[in-house]
């Protein structure tokens, strides 16, 4: 017999790939015409508007920086070459130039060949405006004088000088500066011990000039009927019997009232007080003093 021998030999081979980065894109803006509008006056060193440019590339090929070309406005206005932030370098007049047109520019980091882009920047220049400041010289009272109608005129230095007026109103808002007061110091009445329940006694009244909240006034008894036989209603301020009354127990009442105002706060909530007296007649009273006449 003849053998023959066949030997196959298997080899593993590990490829690996190595990829440079590639500067293949361009700084890309996130619009192509910036605009902006600045008052005349500005100081130096004011920003105006910021550019912004991304590169998708790796390393310092998708670093990005700015600067300004094609300038035109004499130095008027620097870029950060990092930030992007266009500042003026000088105060600016509107009657000089009242606009300017730049090219910002975005370059990637490419040492070799470095990509860039462009945008443009357009920067009007707008007239200063002043404002009118008005200062108070003495306090104001609502009360006194709910507004004030101001003329104001406002004219130029030229030759011949212009002007124009308009007219400014100053209305005068309400503080809770007035505390309520009573119409009288004391109030008196007189009541039956057998006067049904809710009859009426005596009406105290207080005003305040304030507006609003600040001026509603409400009532409320603090001492003097601690047996709740008497109601004063905290809106009207009416007092009324609440419960049977007894000459025997209590001949009188001397109540003590606050008036109080609407304010928000217990800084500036205003209360006042004034004394009411009540006296109880006997129910038999009147028929005593008959008979005490006839006997005379």
């Amino acid at each position: 017999y003849a053998l023959t021998a066949l030997a196959v030999c298997l080899v593993s081979l590990s490829i690996r790939y190595f990829s440079d980065n590639i500067n293949d894109n361009i700084p890309s803006f996130t619009r192509k015409n910036y605009h902006a509008s600045i008052s005349e006056g500005l100081p130096a060193g004011a920003e105006v508007l910021r550019v912004s440019a991304s590169d998708p590339d790796e390393g310092s090929n998708g670093e990005v920086t700015y600067s300004l070309t094609d300038d035109n406005s004499q130095g008027a206005f620097l870029i950060d070459a990092f930030t992007g932030a266009i500042r003026t370098t000088r105060s600016l007049d509107r009657e000089s130039r009242a606009q300017y047109s730049l090219r910002a520019v975005a370059t990637d980091g490419c040492t070799q060949g470095p990509l860039s882009s462009l945008a443009s920047v357009t920067i009007q220049v707008e007239d200063k405006r002043f404002c009118l400041e008005l200062v108070l010289c003495n306090a104001l009272d609502r009360e006194t004088t709910e507004s004030y109608a101001l003329t104001v005129s406002v004219s130029d230095r030229g030759m011949p000088p212009l002007n124009s007026s308009t007219v400014v109103i100053v209305t005068v808002t309400d503080c809770n500066d007035n505390v309520p007061v009573f119409s009288s110091t004391e109030y008196h009445a007189q009541v039956s011990e057998n006067s049904q329940l809710g009859t009426k006694l005596v009406q105290v009244s207080a005003h305040d000039p304030d507006l609003g909240t600040n001026g509603l006034v409400r009532y409320d008894i603090i001492s003097g009927n601690s047996k709740g036989h008497l109601k004063l209603d905290p809106q009207s301020g009416l007092l009324v019997v609440n419960n049977s009354l007894d000459y025997e127990k209590d001949s009188k009442y001397i109540l003590t009232i606050r008036a109080s105002d609407g304010g928000k706060s217990s800084e500036n909530h205003k209360v006042a007080f004034t004394i009411v007296f009540i006296a109880v007649k006997c129910r038999y009273m009147s028929y005593q003093y008959t008979r005490l006449g006839q006997n005379m």
